[in-house]
């Protein structure tokens, strides 16, 4: 009976919206070419599902590549509540990818951590890596006046490459990293003004107040 509820919990984990989610960021952060993908995007439902007739077989294989490139064990990524959004999945994904791929020196474009013209001046702008924290994946990157330290890897959306074609995030000559996100990299502009605004606060009230 306990190998019958093995199996059962096994194919429940193989089928779940976030496995199919997890295996399809893989597919189209690693580019797999579409005839060999075993998910697809359902628009009715708002999420990516697997191809009919794949086989567990497939879908274990596909799986266990997704978690090694996450650099996490199953329990671990399905306990996770974070992961329940694939926002979530292509950041941890880009990170790990990233911390092999950049290297020092490489010109970039990464949505900046600190303002340059004051409160507000927040964008994505281009900047050089200095270095890079394979353990924390974050990096150093150098901007036009000062090196904004402790830049998670997965804020780094393209490298510079004047034979690039086209227009990427707003910008000419980018080879987007690892898929272009459009919606992400607005998100992370927030996401950095909120925690710039949170930290300048903090720092107000933590500030003591001179009496005469």
């Amino acid at each position: 009976m306990s190998q019958d509820f093995g199996k059962i919990e096994q194919k429940d984990v193989l089928c779940s919206f976030k496995t199919a989610s997890l295996i399809a960021t893989y597919e189209e952060l690693l580019q797999v070419s579409e005839a060999e993908r075993i998910t697809h995007y359902f628009g009715d439902y708002g999420g990516h599902f697997f191809n009919d007739g794949v086989a567990d077989s497939q879908i274990d294989a596909a799986y266990e590549k997704a978690l090694k490139v996450m650099g996490m064990d199953s329990d671990t990524f399905q306990g996770d509540s974070a992961y329940l959004y694939r926002g979530e999945i292509i950041g941890r994904m880009r990170d790990r990818l990233l911390s092999e791929t950049l290297e020092t020196g490489t010109q970039v474009l990464f949505v900046a951590t600190e303002p340059y013209g004051g409160p507000g001046d927040f964008c994505l702008r281009g900047g050089v890596i200095q270095g890079i924290d394979h353990d924390r994946l974050t990096c150093s990157v150098r901007g036009s006046f000062f090196t904004m330290e402790d830049v998670p890897l997965h804020y780094v959306l393209g490298r510079y490459d004047k034979n690039a074609p086209g227009i990427h995030y707003g910008f000419q000559c980018v080879e987007p990293l690892f898929g272009e996100h459009p919606a992400l990299a607005d998100h992370y502009l927030r996401e950095v003004e909120a925690q710039y605004n949170a930290l300048r606060s903090g720092e107000q009230e933590a500030a003591p107040t001179m009496e005469l």
